[in-house]
């Protein structure tokens, strides 16, 4: 029994030991945090980011609403710059831009988690009907926008959030249902300026179930069409193709047309982590277990996402497994055991050479929900109890798919049982844009690429000295 224990032991110490992100594992968890969604549920409001690098892959921070807000850059005032809204934390503004918020703990909590070589992605979008573009000019001067304010642009003029950090990449969270035209600019154009770059950064975006999404694609210039997304979450859940849809769960109709046309993006199975966090479709973590787990054999799967952090951490599932996120990363971390190598690209955060401007320092008196944002630094925002993934009904675009990014080789095409519905599910307003039609074309991978890093060679020489004392004990 003693020895049965101490080898389970060295199992678990073998999938704490940190080690670089590696897309290809089959067994990264994302969590979304920012949205203090917990609440909602009546449990524990959502903590600093800081609080949750130890237990999730991926960190989204969740959302930057609007594209281009109510400030202008001092610099050049055609430039309108976005807006955040993190919830229940970060109130202060800065003096030369009211409506944007500055909040330096938030970059604390980026550099710990990448310290602890996890990545943390700024997802944009979200529940709300402030985002979309006019033009593949508007999409691609975006792009340059967040690239100097979230990552390595060195124009000093833009005003940095999160201070010195840099994040690791984009993520696409669109529910305003406004369609997928200029999307394909955007990314194309956030692509490039991440070549120029000194890390790996990643792409990422959050279908909906349907296929196509009414706001990602796959469509002539839609996001996903130009193959540069490195991994898709899709929300299984708010549609009739969801978790528990049994034979409509439509994985297979995403992943046949991933492989066809970009085969170098993952999908990861989104789920909400408990029954509050969405309208429809949540599971218990064993179902979770036993319906991901044929999946994980998959070149196509990446992983899990959760929606959201602060739900699935007050999710206490059993005594053993603990928390909602913690029982569905261990089992994918058994199941499939993280590689001593990885070819995912460095995880090292370069050093800003960007200022940023003094913050102010008040603090208004509610602690939970969206900001309702007002002129000036001191405006109290109104209060809310958080983000619930419960969206109204509408129709879904059955538009064919374009693929621009081509492949090399003919996967194995798998099919799926008939979806019984083609709703699409949001819960924002639609609006509409004009603008010149959108081309983008495929190029190579987002980011520069290293076959290994230091965690490569001293987790399995940990793992290894741990085995010989243990066996030494036995």
């Amino acid at each position: 029994m003693y020895k049965n224990l101490l080898l389970l032991s060295c199992f678990l110490f073998s999938i704490t030991i940190s080690s670089a992100f590696n897309i290809n594992s089959r067994n990264n968890l994302v969590g979304f945090w920012g949205q203090n969604s917990a609440s909602a549920g009546g449990k524990p409001y959502q903590t600093q980011l800081i609080d949750y690098c130890d237990k999730y892959d991926v960190l989204n921070i969740a959302f930057l609403v609007k594209f281009f807000g109510d400030d202008t850059l001092k610099s050049n005032s055609s430039i309108k710059l976005p807006a955040l809204n993190l919830a229940n934390l970060c109130w202060n503004f800065f003096p030369d831009y009211p409506h944007l918020m500055t909040c330096p703990e938030v970059g604390t909590g980026v550099t710990s988690c990448q310290s602890k070589n996890k990545i943390v992605i700024l997802s944009l979008g979200g529940d709300s009907a402030g985002y979309g573009f006019a033009s593949n000019a508007e999409a691609e001067q975006f792009a340059n926008t967040l690239w100097n304010m979230f990552f390595e642009g060195t124009d000093t003029n833009y005003p940095r959030p999160f201070g010195s950090a840099i994040l690791d990449g984009v993520d696409l969270d669109l529910e305003n249902r406004i369609g997928t035209q200029y999307y394909g600019a955007f990314v194309t154009k956030f692509n490039q300026l991440a070549l120029s770059g000194t890390k790996k950064y990643y792409i990422t975006a959050d279908p909906q179930c349907v296929f196509p999404d009414a706001s990602i694609g796959p469509s002539a210039g839609s996001a996903l069409s130009t193959g540069l997304l490195d991994f898709i979450s899709i929300q299984f859940y708010n549609n009739a193709c969801g978790l528990n849809s049994g034979s409509a769960f439509n994985y297979n109709t995403w992943e046949n047309w991933i492989l066809s046309n970009s085969p170098k993006t993952k999908i990861f199975v989104g789920a909400p982590a408990d029954t509050y966090g969405a309208g429809s479709g949540y599971i218990s973590e064993r179902q979770l277990e036993i319906l991901i787990q044929p999946l994980m054999s998959k070149q196509s799967f990446g992983g899990v996402m959760l929606w959201d952090a602060s739900i699935a951490e007050a999710n206490i599932v059993n005594a053993t497994a603990g928390t909602y996120s913690n029982a569905i990363s261990t089992f994918m971390k058994m199941i499939n055991p993280t590689p001593t190598s990885t070819t995912s690209g460095t995880t090292s955060s370069p050093t800003s050479t960007t200022s940023s401007p003094t913050s102010t320092t008040s603090k208004p008196t509610s602690t939970t929900g969206k900001p309702t944002t007002t002129t000036g630094t001191t405006t109290t925002p109104a209060t809310t109890t958080g983000t619930t993934k419960t969206p109204t009904t509408t129709t879904s675009t059955t538009r064919t798919p374009t693929s621009t990014s081509g492949t090399t080789s003919t996967p194995t095409t798998t099919t799926d049982a008939p979806t019984t519905s083609t709703t699409s599910t949001t819960s924002d307003s639609t609006s509409s844009t004009t603008g010149d039609s959108s081309t983008t074309t495929t190029s190579s991978t987002t980011g520069g690429e290293v076959p290994s890093d230091a965690n490569s060679i001293l987790y399995p020489t940990a793992l290894f000295i741990f085995f010989i004392i243990i066996n030494t004990l036995i």
